[in-house]
């Protein structure tokens, strides 16, 4: 599943321990489909990752991100239609 402006992620590893952002929720800005070459902005060592880089916003947790470190947060909608289905599977 591709992420895409809009989407609310939560960080599920991170390059620095330093930077303390895993488990911190965040909304997707922008993500672009390509690799990004970045720098830690807490130890300084630079990282490659080779997944998409996704642009996030949410005060501790903003900046760029390798899709790898996220996972999204199904909108609600989505899972109410899940338990639906599993109501009606039951029956």
């Amino acid at each position: 599943m591709a992420l895409k402006a809009g989407d609310l992620v939560i960080v599920i590893r991170q390059h620095c321990p330093t930077a303390n952002a895993v488990g911190r929720m965040a909304t997707v800005v922008q993500a672009t489909g390509f690799p990004r070459h970045d720098v830690c902005g807490y130890c300084g060592e630079a990282f490659l990752e080779t997944s998409d880089a996704v642009s996030l916003e949410a005060g501790k947790a903003s900046g760029w991100y390798p899709a790898s470190w996220l996972k999204k947060i199904p909108p609600l909608s989505e899972l109410e239609g899940k338990e639906r289905e599993r109501e009606l599977v039951l029956k």
